[in-house]
């Protein structure tokens, strides 16, 4: 049994001046970012014997607050205290035993090493400031509060300090510097631009932070993705490139929309829209990796479109390149 309290405060609706405080015990799978959703991952788990997702167990205490300094620009800042326990399988059921396939353990690093955990039990604080900058931000205001316009002209700016200190073991202390551009626009009547670049660094000597606290990428091994994710890789394993030194991510997709499959006799009345990505990494100590992606998007019936379907080719994988066809699901 485990168990998560909290409570939050907004202020006013004008710059939304907000305070939380939230503790107790979770579970989480070691990149925060949740690549596996549960409800997939219980999917393939019980038809599938694949447990993708990975886990740590967090006892925490935290406190957070953000607010709008001017139009245009919040600030936030979390400060926290974490107990980080590894945790291992106690089961291994599945509906459909497969005899030349097993559960993986729950070390990211080992899927073959059930007796140890990514990194050892251990204590520390974590303190994360960020500041968000939306250029030529408009905005309405009324008596009940300020809402926010933002411009597809410009991108959203987002500059995050994270510190790990005073931790159990030393060399677990780290800082982290990392930036983040998004933006998403019209081209034309050719379709809409998404584009998410991201690059980081850890600071001074941070060889040994925990594998906790190593930046990790949005990685995928099933037959599912989420379209509204952009930042994902959709053929990298999991934690592979995960890292403790410098890194870049690129991702940008582009949605024609009715421009090309619009223009096809029969074709057109299905109102499917034609979508192509791109996405690249490159880490210190890694070889580049880069994948293409060609779709089928708003595939479904009336109102209820949310599948896709993709071609995925990665290069650069451990396990050399890989190609897939991969199922969008928009929920």
């Amino acid at each position: 049994m485990r168990y998560t309290l909290g409570f939050t405060r907004r202020f006013n609706r004008t710059n939304r001046a907000t305070i939380s405080a939230t503790g107790g015990v979770d579970i989480l799978q070691v990149n925060n970012a949740d690549p596996v959703r549960p409800i997939i991952n219980s999917y393939l788990t019980l038809t599938q014997e694949k447990n993708f997702a990975k886990y740590y167990e967090k006892e925490f205490a935290q406190l957070y607050y953000g607010q709008e300094i001017v139009n245009g620009l919040r600030a936030n800042a979390i400060i926290a205290y974490e107990q980080r326990n590894p945790v291992f399988n106690t089961t291994d059921q599945t509906f459909f035993p497969k005899d030349d396939r097993e559960y993986t353990s729950n070390n990211p690093l080992n899927s073959f090493d059930t007796e140890n955990g990514a990194f050892e039990a251990h204590s520390i604080g974590k303190l994360l400031l960020s500041a968000t900058a939306n250029f030529g931000q408009k905005y309405y205001s009324y008596p009940s509060g300020k809402f926010n316009v933002t411009s597809e002209k410009y991108p959203s700016l987002t500059l995050v300090y994270e510190k790990g200190f005073g931790a159990s073991r030393s060399d677990y202390n780290f800082d982290q510097l990392r930036v983040v551009a998004q933006q998403e626009f019209n081209v034309s009547n050719k379709g809409r631009m998404s584009y998410d670049v991201r690059a980081g660094t850890f600071l001074g000597t941070a060889k040994g932070v925990s594998f906790i606290d190593r930046q990790h990428f949005n990685g995928n091994r099933s037959l599912f993705f989420e379209p509204s994710r952009l930042n994902r890789f959709n053929v990298l394993p999991y934690y592979e490139r995960s890292t403790n030194q410098g890194y870049v991510e690129g991702h940008v997709e582009h949605n024609f929309r009715g421009w090309v499959l619009g223009k096809i006799p029969l074709v057109n009345k299905l109102n499917f829209n034609l979508i192509a990505g791109a996405h690249v990494l490159s880490t210190n100590e890694s070889s580049f990796y880069r994948e293409f992606t060609v779709g089928i998007g708003n595939v479904g019936w009336g109102k209820f479109r949310l599948l896709r379907f993709d071609y995925v080719y990665g290069q650069g994988a451990l396990g050399g390149s890989d190609g897939a066809f991969l199922i969008g699901l928009s929920l």
